[in-house]
């Protein structure tokens, strides 16, 4: 059977308010966010990276929004990186630009 709920939605803040209602009939909101808060804790610890937070409806809107918000985007330090993997020979090793790189890049030269 399929109910419909009628819903209020505030036109100040009609994205927020569209959100609550979606989470007050959600069942699983609770667990939702308790996954967001371990996924954004395992991140800090460095057990994941950034692209285990990217939406993957939205990679690109995600991204900028982790890059260009008040969010803490971690970084190995150079040291790190190479105690952490073993040298390679200069022909073993493969350039390549990932996503937020590539937005980060875009922007940077938009700005100039």
């Amino acid at each position: 059977m399929l109910t419909f709920k009628p819903m209020t939605i505030d036109m100040e803040h009609p994205l927020k308010s569209l959100e609550d209602t979606i989470n007050k009939m959600d069942p699983d909101n609770k667990d939702r966010k308790k996954r967001q808060s371990e996924a954004l804790q395992h991140y800090a610890d460095g057990s994941v990276c950034l692209l285990n937070l990217v939406n993957d409806n939205d990679i690109v809107g995600t991204n900028y929004k982790l890059l260009f918000s008040q969010f803490k985007v971690y970084v190995l330090p150079v040291k790190t990186t190479e105690q952490l993997f073993p040298i390679l020979r200069e022909d073993d090793i493969q350039f390549v630009l990932d996503l937020p790189g590539l937005i980060m890049l875009f922007e940077f030269f938009a700005e100039v």
